[in-house]
């Protein structure tokens, strides 16, 4: 039981935005978490997701990290910061 509540408190809340579907969730593996919404939902137009990565306590669904792909054009954004592509892969926590 230990472990179970440990490993609860390293989730990370993410929102997920496809056309007209929201999704609000948390996970602790934020990297397969972005590529498997990105491969349900590839024949969306609009898709954008965002993660807390500073852990905010408050009720707030404007996360610090969020990638956008609105009509083809793909957007990072790291604490209202563009970010290069690289940048968002490292500060998600994927290995490649």
């Amino acid at each position: 039981m230990y472990k179970r509540a440990k490993l609860k408190r390293y989730k990370t809340k993410y929102k997920f935005v496809a056309d007209k579907e929201i999704i609000i969730g948390s996970s602790d593996d934020l990297c397969r978490t972005a590529i498997s919404f990105w491969k349900c939902y590839k024949h969306a137009k609009n898709k954008i997701i965002s993660f807390d990565l500073d852990k905010t306590k408050k009720i707030n669904f404007n996360y610090s990290l969020k990638f956008s792909d609105i009509d083809n054009v793909k957007k990072y954004k790291y604490q209202d910061n563009i970010i290069t592509r690289k940048e968002f892969i490292l500060l998600l926590g994927c290995d490649t």
